[in-house]
């Protein structure tokens, strides 16, 4: 009998951060057009600004494989 593997689909909320892994290190392979793109992210750069050159399955590929997670904002604080 086949198994059933479950799909989740991950909300890329434009206001979310990406976080990068405190190693830094890029996972993807040297010289690949992936590698490139992947050196675009910065830490705690917001879903909207990566997609400007990211598309959304390279961002989903990279949260999956753990190569990048997305924090919620935190609400500004009143002076």
């Amino acid at each position: 009998m086949a198994s059933k593997r479950r799909v989740t689909t991950t909300v890329l909320s434009p206001d979310h951060l990406i976080r990068l892994p405190a190693t830094n290190s890029n996972p993807k392979r040297p010289g690949s057009a992936a590698h490139a793109r992947f050196a675009l992210l910065r830490d705690r750069m917001t879903v909207a600004e990566a997609l400007t050159t990211q598309s959304r399955a390279d961002l989903r590929w990279n949260i999956r494989r753990g190569f990048i997670t997305l924090e919620k904002p935190t609400a500004p604080q009143a002076p």
